[in-house]
Parts: C-alpha cells; sequence; structure tokens
C-alpha cells in the first residue's frame, strides 16, 4: 500500500499530561492523510526513520505492506524536506 502524511515524532502526539521533548529520545511514526497513525517497524529502510533519524515533522510518502496493529513494513519511505 501507499500512503502519504507526515512523519513525526512522539512530540507531536498531545497525550494528557506527558512532557514531549525531542532532546528525551523518542521514537517516530507516519500520521497519514487519513488522521490514521501508522508505526514503523525495526527493519530497512525504515529502521531509521522509526528511530527519529531523518527530518521531524515533513511530509512523507510511504510504499509499506500494513501489517495488525497499524505497523508498516516499509519497502519505500520518501521524506519530502521542505
Amino acid at each position: 500500500m501507499t500512503l502519504e502524511g507526515v512523519k513525526k515524532c512522539q512530540c507531536g502526539l498531545a497525550v494528557a499530561d506527558l512532557p514531549h521533548s525531542c532532546k528525551l529520545g523518542h521514537l517516530h511514526h507516519l500520521e497519514a492523510d487519513d488522521g490514521k497513525i501508522y508505526h514503523y517497524l525495526q527493519t530497512e529502510p525504515g529502521k531509521q526513520s522509526f528511530l527519529g533519524r531523518g527530518p521531524h515533522f515533513q511530509p512523507a510518502g510511504v510504499t509499506a505492506l500494513l501489517l495488525p496493529g497499524q505497523f508498516l513494513l516499509v519497502q519505500q519511505l520518501d521524506v519530502k524536506t521542505e
């Protein structure tokens, strides 16, 4: 499947009163254009994005196999840096 959305980190999630800071270490996910959150599996080429390497809060296109629990087995990830 192919998804378009924004590559985000935990800092972009508003969860009650939990503090967020990119300096604390965090994991990344894709917030798709349909509003759903998808998680990258720790396999290449998605591993580096899962670990938070690369740009934050940038538009992205992902080609992946969708697994239960909204997990993505990434085949290709294209981050569109501005």
